[in-house]
């Protein structure tokens, strides 16, 4: 019937989002929420989630605008259809959220975390990995806004609830550690912040093995420190290590943050490349400049006084 070739398509677009087909996965994702509508109407939360699914495969291929549509669509079907307690709206909230925080609209990114917060709070209880998750996005706001020490708060509670729920060695600890150094590195604490870009790194490679992309965050945030510290040369293997790491699966975004880092460098051993990675990163910051302002501004900084 109608509802289950929907369902079909559905799964067929998750497996082409999954592997990075994503203009594929789009199309696929539109055929199913047009037949799921057909067979059981478009408030129903199956549309719901297709539409989910459907802004997270245009999040991923760089069509924020419409990312965002397609998550107001499904939050607005999910609170008319489960009512707007239920945990899946926090699920909508949280991938709402980091678009939102990606545009720039950092407010407005945080009012999302919270509500996502408070559902998954009421529902499934304040140590639930889901809450983690919420306190998490909270930490990544306050961080892009200079509250490195709310931030440094918030990335600690996600890890304590991790580790109570997940296990010690569950590779998503990564993140939380990378964010406790981050927020170290931004309040000028560099040997903490080492620590905990060390243990993200040592975690994921007993993992998820030494050549998996998401290595790439803990092996910017070790070169950063060596950069702070002024030594470029020990800087630059881990920042090619993760850039070898970036170019194999990465957003753009994430990309052009490994290669403005390999830049700084090696700007004095090899100052054509790294012109041509921070010229390389500078494009990527350009085409979401709303969100990266910062970033943008560094690069330029950076390419000018070259």
């Amino acid at each position: 019937d109608d509802a289950a070739v929907g369902d079909a398509l559905g799964d067929l677009a998750d497996v082409k989002s999954a592997r990075g087909a994503y203009d594929d996965a789009i199309a696929l994702y539109r055929r199913a929420i047009a037949v799921t509508d057909k067979a059981v109407g478009g408030a129903h939360p199956k549309a719901g989630s297709l539409h989910v699914n459907l802004g997270a495969a245009l999040r991923s291929a760089g069509h924020l605008d419409e990312a965002v549509a397609e998550y107001r669509r499904a939050h607005e079907i999910i609170e008319r259809s489960l009512g707007r307690d239920h945990p899946m709206l926090a699920t909508v909230d949280i991938n709402y959220g980091t678009v939102l925080l990606e545009q720039g609209h950092d407010r407005e990114a945080q009012a999302q975390f919270e509500r996502a917060l408070e559902i998954w709070t009421k529902n499934l209880g304040p140590d639930h990995p889901s809450t983690g998750t919420a306190w998490f996005r909270l930490g990544n706001v306050a961080l892009k806004e200079g509250r490195a020490e709310e931030a440094r708060a918030d990335f600690q509670k996600t890890l304590d609830i991790w580790t109570a729920k997940l296990g010690a060695d569950h590779p998503s600890l990564s993140a939380a550690l990378d964010g406790l150094g981050d927020a170290l590195y931004a309040e000028g604490k560099l040997g903490p912040a080492l620590g905990y870009y060390r243990r993200a790194l040592a975690l994921l490679e007993r993992t998820v093995g030494p050549q998996h992309p998401d290595l790439a965050d803990s092996l910017i945030g070790i070169g950063l420190v060596a950069l702070s510290e002024g030594a470029p040369g020990r800087a630059r293997p881990p920042l090619e290590r993760a850039l070898a790491l970036r170019e194999k699966d990465a957003d753009p975004l994430d990309l052009a943050r490994a290669r403005f880092a390999l830049a700084r460098a090696i700007e004095s051993a090899d100052a054509a490349r790294a012109t041509t990675l921070a010229t390389q990163a500078r494009a990527a910051y350009a085409k979401s400049a709303a969100g990266n302002a910062r970033e943008l501004a560094e690069v330029d900084r950076w390419l000018h006084r070259r």
